[in-house]
């Protein structure tokens, strides 16, 4: 039935136990296309568990438990699912504004290990840095911007502040005639 708030985005969920917002559970004859919430997040390197209002986020690098509220860890996991989808297709202003992460929710997210902020108006998932790494040690070297841009298959809006983060974190390195070059191997 439309408008249900059954989650079958997995056989094991249990519909009225299941800790995703009603807008993301989906029935059969929804429009939507269903996206298997669980499996999208528990592939990551972490896992959400909702607690006494609060959604912890565990086994993120150092971090153990790290808490955010849950309305911004509903709005991270609606973010990281679509960047699961396509890595390197960072979200513009208006889109994160709707799902109402603004510079301080960003940056709490950024903390607790959940987002990779490559500039103001670039955020990524975790370990985007690395997967871009290894994208482009796949490039003849040096490369341009474009090559760069089309092997991550983004737009020029991501690959340049991309690369600039590449840039300063040392994967990269820009060359005078504007090519960049890797400098060592991508790590995790």
């Amino acid at each position: 039935m439309k408008g249900s708030t059954a989650c079958n985005c997995e056989p094991s969920c249990k519909p009225k136990a299941c800790e995703y917002p009603s807008w993301e559970r989906h029935d059969e004859t929804s429009s939507a296309s269903p996206i298997n919430h669980h499996h999208l997040i528990r592939s990551a390197d972490f896992s959400l568990r909702l607690r006494d209002g609060l959604v912890q986020v565990s086994n993120v690098g150092t971090v153990s438990d790290a808490q955010l509220p849950a309305a911004v860890a509903a709005a991270v996991k609606i973010l990281l699912a679509d960047l699961a989808a396509a890595p390197f297709a960072s979200p513009d202003a208006d889109r994160l504004r709707h799902l109402g992460l603004d510079l301080r929710a960003i940056a709490a997210a950024e903390r607790a290990g959940l987002l990779l902020r490559v500039s103001d108006q670039i955020v990524l998932a975790p370990g985007a840095d690395a997967l871009a790494g290894r994208v482009l040690a796949d490039l003849p070297q040096p490369f341009t911007a474009a090559d760069a841009r089309q092997a991550l298959q983004t737009t020029r809006r991501v690959a340049i502040p991309l690369l600039e983060f590449l840039d300063r974190a040392g994967v990269t390195e820009r060359l005078p005639d504007d090519r960049r070059r890797l400098l060592r191997p991508p790590t995790e």
